[in-house]
């Protein structure tokens, strides 16, 4: 379930500069180039006329200066603008190549001279340009930088780690591919990796569930811009405890533009992991395509002007098969034989049994189990215990490995395929729409049983994952100083987990459980045997789960003065349907409170532990997040801006469809109503079946818990807050 977070927005004024760290993100990924027309003299031009031009697109736009002689364009997606100035008397004057990252507000301050019109006046902007608009701290890689940087497994998330104050939690940077592996790993200031938010074009692109996965994997060729915020950023913001990882993807352009790449890695180019015993095998290929431009029909459809409808188009593939080193501890020969004197786990005292061991031995007609300080009877052994040893643990590989005496060093392999699609419609000079999708499917296969860290060959998993992200944005001209952005979007993760291997009981064997008709699809159980010895069971595989998220976001931009005022509402509606972590074929541990060895209590079949679930369940579980923001940026003087912002955070309780879900109040127990646990762990029960308290009354199984949404209970447990400013 996800992570409760506390939403914390700070009212901060600072002279020249301003901070305000929120805990919700960017509702709207677009920049602004805003400033003030003055004459020789100082004086405010107000009505002259500011022409926008998107240099790659052609698509232009035209505002008025104000009273006071300022001006702001909103709406702009990253890349290079041309500003041109013109007003009766004066000089025209353009700036060409402003360059605009994602999110972020330029200042182009304009100096008129007196003469004509027809007189152009044509510089270029620096190429270094310093942030006098807005206080935030971070940095920016171009595309031009994507294309040129070694990225070891070209994850999107690598480029981040060459901005001063942010790295990584993967080992030597190395990222490859998304899904369930793709796991979200930057570090902003020293903070948790899970107080990083991603967001694309904007829009949320994580897994709401765990805040460790990302929905979608971007294509490096088709980010036009790649950006951190370390801290300071503004209202707009949030979802976050800390860093902003904000991805714009490239749109087309007025004219075609494509390439294609093979990316190839191979271990003839590689040394030895420095645990193995032999060079790992590596064979990695990431290919793909990029291709966009304007969408023309020629003689009927935007054949001339090609700057109406643009599209761009990106799909990457791996193909990855990649050695692994696992190890484990697994039992020797002779130990399976009742040879304990070179068992890792003996104690110094050697192999005892406890009374109560003995007894339950002896009334399985099981006697003189232990023959010597490290020797147990072979007799005693529990025939469950030997069938799942003989079928599922091998036998050590590994001799110079001391404990972890087992090694697997066969493949994983990837195949995975990202696809970005995106179309951008100017409707007219003051209505743009764009629409993107993204989609990702992943399949990633193990050696061994990965998800619950079981080291051998004999049963393997996989996991396959598809995500989604997708979008569509209206931004609109209301009035020269008014602008909305309106967007709707989705975005999800849908991760399967399971067995590639038969995990079924050894033939002929069969345990007594507490639910003998609980759906356990025929699998051995789960067993966990203490101080580091390698176990056995799927664990709650096969899963299946989905975690989704639609989003409403609306934001307006209103020029005043020489303030620009934005304001937004944000609504995101999540939903994650799973089926939850329970073992109706039940879970054994075996710590060495009998024996003083755990691999001799598994042998002897003496756990420490045991657990059934009745049933295996699949939950809907939903929840609800809003925000509102307000953002002054107040352009005071030429030399002085103010920052003034302030956002209202609400998260939902999470429930359950059905209210099937409870918790353990202690208040509610009453001992006296709790069933009598008989020496094997089975319960007292009378003729007709039914637990007993140690007083004969039939026992409150249900006894302690509470139930969601009954006897004056939220479905969630708890009243959400909603106050968070």
């Amino acid at each position: 379930m996800k992570g409760k977070r506390l939403a914390v927005a700070i009212l901060s004024v600072v002279l020249g500069v301003f901070g305000l760290t929120p805990l919700l993100h960017a509702q709207a990924n677009v920049g602004a180039i805003s400033g003030t027309v003055k004459d020789p003299t100082g004086a405010a031009v107000p009505d002259a006329t500011v022409t926008v031009t998107n240099q790659e697109t052609d698509v232009t736009r035209t505002l008025k200066t104000n009273t006071k002689g300022f001006y702001s364009a909103g709406g702009l997606t990253a890349g290079d603008f041309t500003i041109q100035v013109a007003q009766k008397g004066f000089q025209t004057y353009q700036v060409k190549n402003i360059h605009i990252n994602p999110g972020q507000r330029v200042a182009n301050n304009v100096t008129l001279k007196i003469g004509e019109v027809a007189t152009k006046v044509v510089v270029s902007a620096s190429a270094l340009h310093i942030n006098t608009e807005t206080s935030e701290l971070g940095g920016t890689i171009s595309s031009k930088q994507i294309k040129n940087l070694m990225l070891n497994g070209r994850n999107f998330q690598t480029l981040a780690i060459s901005i001063p104050g942010v790295s990584s939690t993967n080992a030597a940077n190395a990222d490859s591919g998304g899904g369930l592996l793709g796991s979200t790993n930057l570090i902003v200031n020293g903070q948790s990796d899970q107080y990083t938010t991603y967001t694309i074009d904007g829009m949320y692109n994580m897994n709401s569930g765990n805040l460790s996965n990302v929905n979608v994997l971007p294509v490096l060729e088709a980010i036009s811009q790649f950006r951190v915020l370390k801290n300071k950023d503004g209202a707009q913001y949030g979802f976050a405890g800390n860093g902003q990882i904000v991805v714009q993807t490239k749109s087309g352009t007025k004219t075609f533009h494509g390439e294609a790449w093979d990316f190839l890695r191979n271990n003839a180019f590689d040394a030895n992991n420095y645990f193995s015993t032999s060079k790992q095998a590596l064979h990695q290929n990431i290919f793909g395509y990029t291709f966009g431009g304007p969408v023309m029909i020629p003689g009927l459809y935007n054949t001339h002007r090609k700057h109406k409808l643009f599209f761009f188009s990106a799909a990457q593939w791996y193909v990855i098969s990649a050695g692994q080193t696992a190890r484990g501890a697994v039992f020797t020969n002779a130990m399976r034989n009742g040879d304990f004197a070179k068992s890792p786990t003996l104690p110094a005292s050697g192999l005892t049994l406890d009374a109560h061991s003995k007894a339950l031995l002896a009334s399985e007609g099981k006697t003189n189990c232990i023959t010597g300080p490290s020797a147990i009877n072979p007799a005693c052994f529990d025939p469950v215990a030997v069938a799942l040893l003989k079928t599922y643990q091998p036998l050590p590989n590994n001799p110079g490995g001391g404990f972890l005496n087992y090694i697997n060093e066969g493949p994983l392999t990837t195949g995975e395929v990202d696809y970005d699609e995106r179309l951008d419609y100017q409707i007219n000079t003051n209505n743009t729409l764009m629409g993107r999708v993204m989609y990702e499917q992943v399949k990633n296969g193990f050696p061994y049983d990965n998800w619950n860290g079981i080291p051998y060959s004999t049963y393997r998993d996989s996991f396959y994952t598809t995500g989604f992200n997708g979008m569509i944005r209206w931004t609109s001209n209301v009035t020269q100083n008014l602008m909305n952005t309106a967007t709707i979007g989705e975005t999800y993760d849908k991760p399967r987990i399971n067995p590639v291997t038969d995990v079924s009981l050894p033939s002929g064997v069969s345990i007594t459980q507490a639910f003998p008709h609980a759906p356990t699809l025929g699998r051995m159980p789960n067993v966990s045997i203490s101080s580091g010895w390698s176990g056995f069971g799927v664990g709650t595989e096969p899963i299946t789960a989905s975690d989704g998220e639609g989003i409403i976001q609306d934001d307006a931009s209103w020029v005043h003065g020489r303030q620009v005022i934005q304001a937004g509402l944000l609504y995101m509606f999540g939903i994650k349907r799973q089926n939850v972590f329970t073992n109706p074929q039940g879970s054994f541990t075996f710590t060495g409170v009998h024996t003083g060895d755990p691999a001799a209590d598994f042998l002897l079949g003496l756990d420490s532990t045991y657990s059934q679930a009745s049933s295996q369940k699949l939950g809907n579980f939903h929840y609800r997040q809003g925000a509102a923001y307000v953002q002054d940026d107040w352009n005071i003087l030429p030399n002085l801006t103010l920052n003034l912002g302030m956002r209202w955070v609400y998260f939902s309780p999470d429930t359950v469809s059905g209210d099937q879900v409870t918790t353990f109040n202690p208040a509610l127990y009453k001992p006296d109503e709790a069933p009598v646990v008989n020496l094997n762990g089975t319960l007292k029960v009378n003729s007709s079946n039914q637990p007993l308290t140690a007083s004969g009354k039939v026992a409150n199984l249900l006894n302690g818990l509470e139930f969601a949404g009954k006897n004056g209970v939220p479905s969630g447990f708890f009243v959400a807050s909603k106050k968070n400013f």
